[in-house]
């Protein structure tokens, strides 16, 4: 009984000793970098470097790599006790000889104001920085440094060299302490609090309006409002764990404390806390500092290194843990028995969720060495399928009978759908297990690739089979076509196919990335949208519509928005690849991935980027090199002057840097010289970029960043870089000029003979081109043949004409009675055809044709005036448009013209005469002189043509005109002019000619 009462007292006063959970967790120690592994002191600055303070040194850690800083570069000390930043963005640190001060510059000064400074603390309200050496408290007030006594005040003998440091809850309220006393200063009074516990750090939650205190003993609240104060207990740690060295809060209002036995991180309502030691793959269980940077990550400070985590603790087993083996290809929740069963190269595994344990069933992996287990189905209470990769398929009854029911077969995938039936990818095709009758069939028949490395139920008909050649689709014990099989290549390898619902379906491919289908479209996630590699091996989707994918070399993590995080070896994940298909979500909404070496537990509600408030790293150039040798330059700026460089100066080398902690947000980098460069330069890791023989010319450097956000999501740089490259002296203007000054005077002469000659030859010049444009102007409205205007010339004309006759029409004062109107301006429209053409130029050739044509146009000038217009309007028609009052005398007109030509002998050739006679169609516009608007003027033209059709469909040498008829105009006119003979029926139109209207034949012209 004694033995076992002490053996229970050394369990308690023990560090506590956890269940070897791993969790990601980046570990840097001497070797990675750190000027020493004694972490003392941790801060952030304004560009985002991690400030790590050890007994050698500072560490200045860009996310990937440390600068050491120690008294070569200013230190007064190596041995650096702490970090404050003042409201000026300086870093300050506390080292044992003194104070450092490391402007935005990264420039040093030393002060050597006192020994042993243990910690510093800045008030931003007050713009003060707070110092506590061994020889009291002082502070440096609006950065001038002025060291003041702090107050007169007698603290217990030896205190006031013990003060460790203080917090501020309001303007005016500050709380110092030492190891067992609290002094609080309020509206110029002291108040002394005595404490029972060895103090070690006091924080002030904002949140929570609270002052804990983190002791030897545990975590506390300090009651100020109780007289007299009190402390009491705020979180019961584990035994061990009760040495508080360091308390943060983060946005999600977790505890991280910090203890001389381990890392412990508490949830509210409080819980059983998530515990890290060395046992978890911590660097060691002594934490000395916290700290949360701007993209949350957690930096942790110990004894033996410095420790990085990231917000998502993702929990870890591999084979130590009781897993068969690393290679993991496939889960099955077993709710019976409220567990996870495991599938493993050398057998399978129970896995506890509870207690995290991990139970390998050691008798029947026995009987399952050498055998890659791909699948395992439950088809049954305590009744599963187990298909190997090597064996064929296996019965099993969960205890430790294992009967081989299936032999000489690859099995690769399985699925089940809800009626019990079993199905599998071989490397023999599909086959199906009917479980009632004990039945298995194999499908080939139609499948473009006898090897299946991927299933999915979409419903209990219908199965995506994944081949080598690509999806396709088992509809009704069928394969038949679909959109799979055109949309992805046939030739692309399946890795695994993710039925969200029967809408959203997502294919992980090699070498081809991932499809998504949702809602009959089609989208593809590369490289080109962050992806690391294209070789997809899995793919699974969360509660929240994340998208999780296992690639060749990382764990993705895509979000709604398209921002990607890459989760392998480098973020402190045990693995990089995953195996085919083996991710797995319970109904919890835990996410599992087979990792090589392991497992990797997602947990249900993961950190979301909109969870907490991640800013976008700083990128900012941080140095030019010209030839080899630096220029300064100022980081703090987000603007510079021009950096001048001469001819020679002309090879140059940019260096630039993301100051990003998040290893699992890998940055892309894009470059561009202006004006050199045209458009961004294609996305890169790498962080520099040289530029040869540039010639001289006015330059700006810019560079944007991308770290995981997607195509929309690039970030420029802090700064820019303006350069001036000066040209040599002799392109420089002054020595061009002189050039120019010298050749004028020798060509002066020359050109002076010259001009003469070149000025009459401008005269010259100028007299043709005025005398070309005539004639060009006369000939592109001129026909050629007769001399009269043509069609443009009318086009041009024409809209003078329609005007003209508008104007009058509404003038009222003129016309100002529907009657009046009759005696209003019109333009008579006649259209003109010789009759029987054709004959002339068939019997005389066309030369006597073109003779007709000539004696016609000018018959019609002799005729008409000079302000009507004569317009050849095709090969054997003319156009006449008439300026009149009132239509009367139009068909006089018509018939005066039609007779002149009828009698007139045309002299064809010696000797040779004919008489030929003519049609003629003739219009007036306005058609309605009181609805001018109603008929436009190419209805107008198309009625007095219909009219010439209509004259020469009725004996030819006739004159027919077209008027507005009796009835109102009820219908639209386009479908008039389209039936002429409806038209003249229905009396909205009347013809007018010499001939007996009933004898007219009205067939309409179809133009």
């Amino acid at each position: 009984m004694k033995i076992t009462k002490i053996l229970l007292l050394l369990v308690l006063l023990a560090p506590f000793h956890l269940f070897a959970v791993k969790y990601p967790i980046i570990n840097y120690l001497a070797s990675d970098g750190l000027p020493q592994s004694y972490i003392n002191a941790l801060i952030q600055d304004h560009l985002g470097y991690i400030f790590v303070g050890t007994q050698s040194g500072i560490g200045k850690f860009d996310g990937n790599n440390f600068e050491v800083i120690t008294i070569r570069n200013g230190l007064p000390n190596n041995f650096i006790n702490d970090f404050a930043m003042d409201n000026q963005g300086n870093i300050w640190a506390a080292t044992l000889e003194g104070l450092a001060k490391i402007d935005k510059t990264y420039k040093i000064s030393s002060y050597m104001t006192a020994k042993s400074i243990r910690s510093l603390k800045n008030d931003s309200t007050a713009n003060t920085l707070w110092i506590f050496t061994q020889n009291g408290v002082y502070y440096l007030k609006n950065n001038k440094f002025v060291i003041y006594k702090l107050l007169d005040y007698t603290f217990q003998e030896g205190d006031e060299n013990k003060v460790k440091g203080l917090i501020i809850t309001d303007p005016g309220v500050k709380y110092f302490y030492s190891d067992r006393e609290i002094l609080e200063i309020k509206d110029k009074k002291i108040h002394t609090i005595k404490s029972e516990h060895n103090i070690n750090v006091l924080k002030w939650l904002d949140s929570e309006k609270k002052i804990v205190v983190g002791t030897k003993d545990g975590l506390f609240v300090l009651k100020i409002e109780t007289a007299p104060p009190r402390f009491i207990p705020y979180i019961d740690l584990p035994p061990g764990g009760r040495n508080v060295t360091d308390i943060v809060v983060d946005e999600r209002k977790r505890i991280w404390v910090g203890t001389e036995g381990g890392l412990l991180i508490y949830t509210r309502p409080f819980a059983d806390p998530i515990i890290i030691t060395d046992e978890n793959g911590f660097i060691s269980r002594r934490v000395t500092k916290i700290i949360i940077d701007r993209e949350k990550s957690i930096f942790i400070g110990t004894r033996w290194g410095l420790a990085q985590l990231s917000p998502n603790l993702f929990k870890m087993y591999d084979d130590s843990d009781g897993l068969p083996s690393e290679f993991v290809w496939d889960f099955l929740e077993d709710e019976e028995n409220d567990s996870l069963l495991i599938a493993c190269d050398n057998g399978i595994a129970e896995f506890n969720r509870k207690t995290g344990e991990i139970i390998p069933f050691s008798f029947l992996n026995r009987q399952l060495k050498d055998h890659s287990v791909r699948v395992i189905e439950k088809i049954g209470q305590n009744d599963f399928l187990l298909g190997t990769r090597e064996r064929g398929l296996y019965r099993w009854d969960r205890k430790v009978r294992l009967t081989r029911i299936l032999p000489n077969t690859g099995v690769l995938d399985g699925a089940k759908t809800s009626n019990n039936i079993a199905w599998f990818g071989t490397d023999h095709g599909l086959l199906k297990y009917d479980n009632k009758n004990n039945r298995f069939r194999f499908y080939r028949d139609g499948l473009k690739d006898d090897t299946i490395w991927a299933l999915a139920v979409v419903y209990n008909d219908t199965l995506l089979v994944g081949t080598g050649k690509g999806v396709q689709k088992f509809y009704r014990e069928k394969f038949v076509p679909s959109e799979f099989e055109s949309q992805i290549h046939e030739n692309t390898v399946v890795n695994d196919i993710e039925v969200i619902s029967p809408s959203e379906i997502m294919v992980a491919t090699e070498l081809n990335g991932l499809y998504i289908f949702k809602d009959n479209q089609l989208k593809r996630i590369t490289t080109a949208n962050g992806l690391l590699h294209n070789d997809v091996w899995s793919v699974i989707k969360d509660n929240y519509g994340n998208i999780w994918l296992n690639t060749t070399i990382s764990l993705a993590r895509r979000y709604t928005d398209g921002f990607i995080s890459h989760f392998n070896r480098k973020t402190g994940l045990f693995g990089d690849e995953g195996s085919i298909h083996s991710a797995f979500k319970a109904r919890s909404g835990t996410i599992y991935f087979g990792i090589t070496p392991g497992i990797v537990e997602i947990p249900e509600n993961p950190i979301h980027k909109t969870d907490i408030d991640i800013k976008t790293p700083i990128l900012h150039i941080k140095e030019i090199k010209v030839k080899g040798k630096k220029v300064p330059l100022d980081t703090t700026s987000s603007s510079h002057h021009p950096i001048h460089l001469n001819y020679s100066q002309n090879n140059i080398e940019f260096a630039y840097i993301t100051v990003s902690t998040r290893k699992e947000n890998p940055v892309f980098y894009k470059t561009c010289l202006h004006p050199l460069d045209t458009q961004w330069s294609e996305p890169t890791r790498e962080t520099h970029i040289k530029y040869l023989n540039l010639p001289p010319a006015d330059y700006t450097f810019e560079v944007i960043a991308n770290n995981g956000g997607g195509e929309n999501q690039w970030f420029k740089s802090k700064n820019k870089i303006f350069l001036v490259i000066k040209k040599p002296f002799w392109v420089t203007w002054w020595f061009i000029s002189s050039l120019v000054i010298l050749c004028i005077f020798v060509v002066f002469f020359l050109v002076k003979l010259r001009l003469n000659r070149l000025e009459k030859q401008k005269e010259h010049l100028q007299q043709l081109v005025e005398k070309r444009t005539t004639e060009l102007q006369h000939l592109s409205i001129t026909d050629p043949l007769t001399d009269l205007k043509n069609r443009r010339y009318l086009e041009e004309k024409i809209k003078e004409d329609i005007n003209l006759i508008e104007r009058s029409i509404y003038d009222k004062t003129k016309y100002p009675h529907k009657e009046s109107l009759a005696e209003a301006p019109i333009l008579g429209v006649f259209i003109l055809d010789i009759d029987h053409f054709k004959k002339v130029n068939d019997d005389y050739g066309h030369k006597a044709g073109d003779i007709v044509i000539v004696n016609i146009a000018q018959l019609l000038i002799e005729m008409l005036r000079n302000s009507d217009t004569i317009v050849r309007w095709g090969g054997e028609e003319f156009l006449v448009i008439t300026r009149q009052y009132g239509k009367s005398n139009s068909f006089e007109l018509a018939e005066r013209i039609r007779k002149k030509v009828a009698s007139f002998e045309f002299e064809i050739n010696e000797g040779i005469t004919l008489r030929k006679t003519i049609s003629v169609g003739f219009a007036h516009f306005p058609f309605i002189p009181e609805e001018i608007n109603r008929v436009n003027w190419p209805h107008v033209v198309s009625l007095a043509d219909s009219a010439l059709y209509i004259a020469k469909n009725s004996g030819r040498n006739l004159s027919i005109g077209i008027e507005y008829g009796e009835k109102e105009l009820d219908i639209d006119f386009k479908e008039i002019v389209s039936n002429i003979k409806m038209g003249v029926e229905k009396n909205y139109l009347k013809l007018v000619s010499v001939k007996d209207k009933n004898k007219l034949k009205l067939a309409q012209h179809k133009s």
